[in-house]
């Protein structure tokens, strides 16, 4: 309550101030994001209320996490919520655009760089519906995300089978992965560097840290259809979760204007199969200056041709008419 009235007091002095004045800016890097804020104004300003029959895409520029706001003309989905300080930027950001309510939040795992944040999230907006992985994790940042959504009120859909909803002209599906019902602990004890051990490469299916692994693949994959415009969303899915992905074959039978790159472009035995499959004509990969994406997978992206965003670069914003996609910096 005390973050919405914080944000809420933001957005009633950003309107006094004036547009592009936002009085309580909670970080800079929405609005001096590396980019052409001039291409993104140009196309569309995000909920207006003349806002064309378009599928617009915003991810945010929050280091080697993830946050993805998906809109339609009359719908938002958000795909995953960053780390716990990126609850009130992310927040902020769709009160600024007119966004009070999230018709569908999809959380794809509960790594704290993908749930870190929705506690706040839930909290400040009207969320009509929460999707979550089917399994269970003992860390704080899964704790504030299940307290949160218990004093909203909400029901986890827990997804067990493939689910398809559709959003004006958009076809969502969101499949689970195939793994059975498990509980996970935090590696580290303080939960703060929980995702230390994730820092392997050339994953091929056998590792030490089995349980992140399992945990990773327990990612939800996200396939949107619009018009002629085909994206996927594939959370942290590694090895195990992209060979599943590979055999079904609705989603490789299609061409993708759009994919958002598995596991912040880290690499495994099975990534450039993968974005051979998918042949993407534009990709995005959250990462940071720190964490950058491995060079095999960028070599495989542009083997297929595709453009690559880093959210290292800045915010990354996407329009689709159904016919026609275009991706730029904002």
């Amino acid at each position: 309550m005390k973050i919405y009235v914080k944000i809420l007091i933001c957005v009633i002095l950003s309107a006094l101030i004036g547009v592009g004045g936002f009085a309580c800016k909670i970080s800079d890097d929405l609005a001096g994001a590396p980019g052409t804020g001039d291409f993104y104004e140009a196309l569309n300003t995000p909920n207006t209320p003349d806002k064309a029959d378009v599928l617009e895409i915003f991810i945010f520029n929050i280091g080697k996490a993830d946050a993805i706001l998906i809109t339609t003309k009359n719908h938002t989905i958000l795909i995953d919520a960053g780390e716990n300080e990126h609850g009130a930027r992310i927040a902020e950001y769709l009160l600024i655009n007119g966004i009070r309510e999230i018709d569908y939040f999809i959380i794809t795992h509960f790594d704290k760089d993908h749930i870190g944040g929705a506690d706040t999230v839930i909290s400040a907006m009207d969320v009509k519906e929460l999707i979550v992985p089917d399994y269970r994790k003992e860390s704080k940042h899964y704790d504030r995300f299940n307290k949160a959504a218990e004093r909203a009120g909400l029901d986890r859909i827990v997804l067990k089978e493939t689910l398809t909803f559709t959003m004006d002209d958009a076809i969502f599906t969101v499949y689970p992965s195939r793994l059975k019902y498990q509980e996970f602990k935090s590696f580290a004890e303080d939960d703060e560097d929980e995702d230390e051990v994730d820092e392997y490469d050339e994953y091929d299916g056998i590792n030490e840290n089995e349980s992140a692994i399992k945990e990773n693949d327990f990612s939800l994959v996200v396939a949107v259809a619009f018009g002629n415009n085909n994206f996927l969303f594939t959370g942290d899915a590694m090895y195990d979760r992209l060979g599943e992905i590979l055999l079904i074959e609705e989603i490789v039978e299609k061409e993708y204007v759009f994919l958002k790159a598995p596991h912040h472009g880290r690499h495994n035995k099975r990534s450039a199969e993968f974005i051979n499959a998918i042949k993407p004509k534009y990709a995005a990969i959250t990462c940071s200056l720190k964490d950058t994406p491995n060079k095999k997978v960028l070599a495989a992206l542009e083997e297929v041709g595709a453009r690559v965003y880093l959210t290292s670069n800045g915010n990354i914003y996407g329009i689709s008419d159904g016919h026609d996609f275009s991706m730029d910096y904002y």
